[in-house]
């Protein structure tokens, strides 16, 4: 039997509501539809008037289905709806529903995905026992790489170690990684104070949280302090050593965040003082700032701390892979790569083992 239900048509993504239609129209019987665009206001669509967006307040008590992808769109519409009276359990996301959208292709990758809305307007992606606030679809798709498509599954097999997350992002991979037994601690560095921000709120939303000691600076060949243009609807693409700008929307100019970057030499020397007998991985995703790492690493002799690497990647017109394959050679790394070194993709993943350190 289908449910009744209010549909929000937002012209901007008639196209997502064409989308999913076929499965809107198998579950649901609408009543009405509401629109902020005016001109659409007392006409109708498939014999179904539409009517103001601010008419929502007098249907509080039915179910509504909100008819846009994830994005900071979303999120105003579920602020509204939480404002005008809706309970959180009558607001419908499409996220998970037939067709799919973008990276919302990880319902097809893994049968254990679901969306909600929390108490702020937020929503929330559940992966398995998983729980993250997702606000993009960028922030999907990191979502998707770690547990779907499971680009850092790499086996070490050693019951004390101890994870380096450079990139931290929005807290994803140092869940991962946390909620493996063999790991007894995730040091976990972000630059980017909301994508920080945002990380410490997915940490209280998981049981690991525990293990994951977080740090608002990045990593780097040298202690520093920077001013760059951000994004915080891309954080998955924001570079502490690249230009920034194809990331931006028009008003990027005003959207600069000002950086910690603090010494690798430095602060790994601090955790081997705190784990003499750890075995250290290091997760590395860091937009290109992985070159003055790797540099600065093996500068100092440090690698020989490290056992694991599992890592992304990229190029530019300057930097090309082949560096850091010169270095993990020089310091005894088994390594198998990803991705093409020439090609037009320019990234891709390094998984790395030390031989020497295991060995011995």
């Amino acid at each position: 039997m289908k449910q009744e239900a209010l549909l929000i048509l937002d012209p901007e993504y008639l196209g997502y509501y064409g989308l999913k239609k076929n499965f809107i129209d198998a579950n649901f019987s609408i009543l009405k539809y509401l629109s902020f665009f005016n001109e659409w206001h007392g006409k109708t669509l498939d014999n179904i008037e539409v009517l103001p967006l601010s008419d929502a307040k007098k249907f509080s008590d039915k179910k509504i289905i909100v008819a846009v992808p994830l994005n900071p769109a979303l999120k105003e519409y579920l602020k509204l709806l939480l404002t005008a009276g809706y309970k959180r359990e009558n607001i419908i996301l499409l996220l998970d529903k037939p067709e799919y959208s973008g990276n919302e292709n990880i319902c097809q990758m893994r049968k254990d995905i679901s969306f909600r809305v929390a108490f702020d307007g937020e929503v929330i992606c559940q992966v398995g026992a998983n729980e993250f606030l997702v606000d993009t679809n960028n922030e999907l798709y990191i979502v998707k790489e770690i547990f779907a498509e499971m680009c850092y599954e790499f086996f070490f097999p050693v019951s004390n170690a101890v994870v380096i997350d450079i990139g931290m992002n929005i807290g994803i991979a140092s869940v991962y990684f946390a909620q493996r037994e063999n790991v007894q601690s995730v040091y976990a560095f972000e630059p980017f104070l909301p994508t920080y921000a945002r990380a410490l709120d997915n940490f209280k939303l998981n049981v690991t949280n525990d293990k994951i000691l977080p740090h608002p600076y990045g990593i780097g060949g040298e202690d520093k302090d920077l001013e760059i243009k951000y994004n915080e609807n891309l954080k998955g693409c924001m570079s502490t050593t690249r230009d920034n700008s194809a990331f931006l929307d028009p008003n990027c100019e005003k959207s600069k965040a000002k950086i910690k970057i603090v010494d690798i030499a430095k602060s790994f020397s601090a955790i081997i003082d705190k784990h003499p007998d750890a075995k250290f991985v290091f997760k590395i995703d860091c937009e290109g700032g992985e070159y003055d790492i790797f540099n600065r690493l093996d500068q100092m002799d440090m690698f020989k701390h490290i056992h694991f690497i599992v890592m992304e990647w990229h190029n530019d017109q300057v930097k090309n892979v082949r560096e850091l394959e010169r270095v993990l050679q020089k310091n005894g790394f088994f390594y198998r790569l990803t991705g093409n070194r020439d090609g037009e993709v320019i990234n891709g993943n390094i998984f790395a083992v030390n031989c020497t350190s295991m060995i011995n």
